[in-house]
């Protein structure tokens, strides 16, 4: 599939320097975490919001390829679940994937980024939601992220840290 776009020309990527390049990968061929032990999954989605999805729906059929891309990071040594084994896992764009998933695209373009940290791939993901259309974080969804932040030493569980 040749690009739609310049593959060269630069973006305004959220850390770019934690970006690799542009993938070209079947959306099937992507692990979603849903609730995986020891990971934040995406804590800034409480649930996915379906008008959402099919409002992006209609917009992912002629794609603006200026907006963000969704964001992949590879799984080391793979992952298997249900006999597939997996190579790529969902970072953030969880409803443009569910979008494309329902729209049966064969093939998509993602950006691969490396994080150095757990709590590096939080703040992105919590920062990531920079595309249109776009859903905002909701109260839930910031209470679970700065909770997760707390209990997982990112956030000090103090008095002082709960009034910055």
């Amino acid at each position: 599939m040749e690009f739609p776009f310049d593959k060269n020309q630069p973006k305004n990527r959220l850390m770019s320097e934690r970006f690799k390049e542009v993938l070209e990968l079947n959306p099937e061929d992507i692990f979603i975490p849903k609730e995986v032990k020891g990971t934040g999954n995406n804590v800034t989605r409480i649930s996915l919001d379906q008008q959402n999805i099919a409002t992006l729906q209609m917009s992912l059929q002629t794609p603006d390829w200026s907006q963000p891309f969704i964001v992949v990071k590879p799984i080391r040594g793979g992952i298997t679940e249900n006999g597939k084994t997996y190579r790529w896992q969902l970072v953030a764009g969880y409803h443009r994937m569910y979008a494309l998933l329902r729209n049966q695209v064969p093939v998509w373009y993602f950006d691969w980024y490396e994080f150095e940290t757990a709590e590096e791939e939080l703040d992105f993901q919590a920062l990531e939601n920079n595309h249109l259309p776009r859903k905002e974080m909701d109260l839930a969804g910031l209470t679970n992220y700065l909770a997760f932040k707390v209990d997982n030493g990112m956030i000090p569980n103090t008095k002082e840290s709960m009034d910055a």
